[in-house]
């Protein structure tokens, strides 16, 4: 599904220049939960130099990408989704994506 048929929005323009984020996790736990897009404050403010030496963390580097939406201003609720998930997969099967990185 594209973000262009939801008939309350009106344009869905992708903004193609990631913003790339270097997260310092002190431990395996930390790591898993930055993967899954959870970041604490900690983490956050976190420097490299905290983490060497510690045993289990690591770090981890993730990249954002947004979507600009012009919406018309109607009552209900906005469902996007299916279109987010299909740019995910889009994304995700990209040449250069890698699991690995």
């Amino acid at each position: 599904m594209k973000l262009e048929l939801v008939d309350t929005i009106e344009i869905a323009h992708p903004f193609v220049k990631g913003f790339d984020k270097t997260y310092h996790c002190a431990s395996g736990e930390e790591v898993n939960t930055v993967a899954r897009g959870e970041m604490t404050e900690a983490v956050n403010k976190r420097k490299k130099e905290e983490i060497e030496g510690q045993e289990g963390g690591g770090t981890v580097y993730a990249t954002s990408f947004f979507i600009g939406l012009e919406i018309q201003p109607k009552k209900g609720k906005l469902f996007v989704a299916a279109g987010a998930v299909a740019l995910a997969h889009l994304a995700f099967s990209g040449r250069r994506w890698s699991s690995e990185t």
